[in-house]
């Protein structure tokens, strides 16, 4: 779509678009290709002879030549202590050799695993690794249960039932919606990664797109060919001393991560391995850090992993004024750093909101903001926690398909217990165990899914539970009956017949109402009702622009993305600055603000253009809906 010559005043480019009457022109475009890259534009004044100009992805964030990172496993509570000890050791954000960068935080991953979060004050709980995470460090998944190994293996059932609720504990607790793409062995066995070796079925079901163990047999440097990140090594430096605290740690080439793991880390001053966790990593910050050659990136595994796969796929081009970034749809989200040659003195680069510009002569390096989504979908079927609070008997209305039960506990509980749901056919046990024993801390599960399909699940009218004082929580599970995969959203819609011919297709508009059946299905609108007033809304506000729409959670095929762009005529133009998917939130790709109103069926979603129209040329916004 272009622009007439000395196109000036606002005007209607979609029917159902919103202008706003500035001097510049508003505009909520909707489109719905069937299959498309994402782009991320950045523009500045070209000087006189910007021309023998190149660009190239950096194999890692900030132009560095090595990444690094700890993994402290099983969520201890002095996780939260060695993540203060890494703090007080920085890189920082500018590339190697380079003064003047932002100084950055070594950080690492907590390796949980899901049962045993906040089961007691020797834990972390769900607060501790959501401030973790806020504070730049990742949260892995290590398992539900840790039950399983090479000694103790599992059934292909069995590794399933933990992988499946594990993640959808994480999407709920800590993912915004979304599940982790990090796994850490629970006991270092291969086999939660697939049936047999080099089967990493399980890890593409259940969204798992890099995994660490100490027997990991990939190597350690992200460039080589033979490079696996699901299989990939890290070094165990549990009992660190300081007659050697530089254990395993050997001279980094370019392109190496260095994973370490330990199971606790001393979180007592003056002690022995505390004091040889501080040797370590104060050698690291002056050999390779910010007193060094600042060449040492920190990052979560899950970031690393994740920039590794975006940067081997992403294209780079340079104009005169202009880097034109591409990822592929599907491409895991990273913030990508751009090296820039050729670029005069006399030419400002700005950095891009969300990002960063650091420049030697006539090279810059630019980061990106992050662009895309972290982790990966939440398992279907999805689940909501219809009850969390204290161990009692239930009623239900309207009737419920029940998935799961978590019983937290803390004592002994010898009696024989008992979870029975009331039904139209009568009671329906829906498990039963002689007794728990002793234990002080874990969520124990009793699971129908995945193992039976939700339309085996009988409608719940209540639940019955026996009680025992060492039962001290219960967490009820139940299938969301609101979610609606494409297609079966089409057949709840539209007959047969009208699929075959056509009505239902993403772009068709039965009820003529200029929203594609695509984008009702994104927006939580009705294909058969007319219903303009479901469109996308955009305004002026405060200087920026702002767009409004509507999402519902629960339709998860449908990728929103929110783009901007300066030029209509050049589809390249666009550039993501924020984006849904998988039904999870809304996630700023470089946007000023994004917020969420609303639990139910409809969320409002608000989104805030970094850049201000008050200078500067024209600026546009659309709704992008892919599936």
């Amino acid at each position: 779509m272009g622009l007439p010559p000395g196109f000036g005043p606002p005007v209607f480019l979609l029917p159902h678009m919103a202008v706003a009457r500035t001097p510049y022109l508003l505009a909520c475009l909707l489109a719905i290709p069937a299959s498309a890259a994402t782009h991320w534009n950045w523009e500045w004044t070209p000087s006189a002879g910007e021309t023998a100009r190149t660009a190239s992805v950096c194999p890692l964030k900030y132009g560095k030549t090595w990444a690094y990172t700890v993994e402290i496993d099983d969520g201890p509570a002095s996780t939260l202590a060695a993540a203060a000890l890494l703090a007080s050791f920085h890189y920082t954000e500018a590339p190697p050799g380079l003064p003047g960068g932002t100084p950055r935080p070594f950080v690492g991953s907590a390796a949980v695993f899901t049962k045993r979060v906040g089961g007691n004050t020797t834990y972390v709980d769900f607060d501790d690794l959501r401030g973790l995470q806020a504070s730049g460090w990742g949260v892995a998944n290590h398992s539900y249960a840790h039950t399983f190994s090479a000694a103790t293996p599992a059934t292909p059932a069995q590794i399933r039932e933990d992988h499946y609720w594990s993640q959808t504990v994480f999407a709920a607790d800590l993912g915004r919606g979304r599940a982790s793409s990090h796994f850490v062995y629970a006991n270092g066995w291969i086999g939660y990664a697939g049936p047999t070796a080099g089967d990493y079925s399980y890890f593409a079901e259940f969204g798992f797109r890099g995994g660490t163990r100490a027997g990991g047999t990939s190597p350690r440097n992200l460039l080589a060919p033979t490079c696996d990140v699901r299989n990939f090594k890290r070094s165990n430096l549990d009992g660190l001393d300081t007659a050697n605290p530089l254990r395993d740690l050997t001279a980094p080439t370019p392109g190496d991560f260095f994973v370490e793991l330990t199971h606790s880390l001393d979180p007592l001053e003056g002690s022995e391995n505390r004091n040889a966790w501080t040797a370590r990593l104060a050698y690291l910050e002056t050999t390779y850090g910010a007193a060094g050659a600042d060449s040492l990136w920190s990052a979560p595994s899950a970031e690393v992993f994740d920039h590794a796969a975006a940067a081997r796929v992403a294209t780079v081009s340079i104009s005169a004024g202009r880097v034109h970034l591409t990822l592929p749809d599907g491409t895991p989200g990273a913030a990508l750093t751009l090296k820039l040659t050729g670029i005069p003195l006399a030419t400002v680069i700005p950095p891009p909101p969300g990002g960063t510009v650091y420049r030697s002569g006539s090279t810059v390096w630019l980061t990106t903001p992050f662009l895309g989504q972290p982790g990966s979908p939440a398992p279907f079927p999805r689940l909501v926690r219809r009850y969390l609070g204290p161990v009692q008997d239930l009623v239900f209305d309207p009737a419920v398909r029940v998935a799961g039960v978590q019983l937290h506990q803390q004592g002994e509980a010898p009696d024989p217990l008992s979870i029975t749901l009331t039904t139209a056919a009568g009671t329906h046990v829906f498990a039963t165990v002689a007794g728990l024993g002793s234990n002080w801390g874990d969520r124990k599960l009793f699971a129908a899914l995945p193992a039976l399909a939700p339309s085996e699940l009988p409608d719940a009218t209540a639940l019955h539970v026996t009680t025992n004082k060492a039962l001290k929580e219960m967490a009820v599970w139940v299938v969301d009956e609101s979610v609606r995969r494409w297609p079966e959203w089409q057949a709840e819609h539209f007959s047969p017949s009208e699929i075959t011919a056509g009505s239902a297709d993403d772009s068709d508009d039965p009820d003529g109402d200029g929203l594609a059946n695509l984008l009702e299905y994104a927006l939580g609108s009705d294909p058969r009702v007319p219903s303009p007033s479901a469109s996308p809304t955009v305004a002026l506000e405060d200087g920026g622009l702002v767009l409004r729409f509507t999402r519902t959670p629960a339709h998860p095929d449908a990728v929103l993305s929110v783009e901007a762009s300066t030029d209509l005529s050049d589809p390249t133009r666009w550039s993501l600055i924020a984006q849904s998917a998988g039904g999870a939130e809304t996630i700023s790709n470089g946007a000023t603000a994004v917020t969420e109103l609303g639990t139910g069926p409809l969320t409002t979603v608000r989104v805030r253009d970094a850049l201000p129209v008050t200078s500067g040329p024209r600026r546009f916004l659309r709704l992008r809906v892919t599936r």
